[in-house]
């Protein structure tokens, strides 16, 4: 019995995190394959965005005001079937990548 729920258990985390995301559309995953993405944080409630550490985590590791420009270096799914990018600001501190916000609240070229 335990080996059926370790092994039910295992197979709803590899479709979960394994899967491709169906929200991530064909030119955001051209954009993967071609490099980093630009795009301007545009939420439309006007507050700061937040950056969080992993796709959906709860940990806030910076907050990006509207008008910001980032690079997009990667995109991810979530439990809850959000899509997410990977960031890093476009400035002089791009050396690694920032965090993970919500791509709907990014406008990209």
């Amino acid at each position: 019995m335990k080996i059926k729920i370790c092994l039910l258990t295992l197979a709803f985390f590899a479709a979960v995190f394994c899967l491709p995301n169906p929200k991530i559309t064909a030119a955001n995953k051209q954009s993967q394959t071609r490099g980093m993405e630009r795009c301007t944080v545009s939420d439309p409630t006007g507050s700061p965005l937040n950056v969080r550490s992993t796709p959906g985590g709860k940990r806030i590791v910076a907050k990006l005001k509207n008008g910001t420009r980032v690079f997009v270096e990667n995109y991810s799914g979530d439990a809850q079937d959000r899509s997410w990018a990977e960031v890093r600001l476009t400035g002089k501190k791009v050396n690694k990548p920032l965090g993970w916000v919500l791509q709907e609240f990014l406008d990209c070229e």
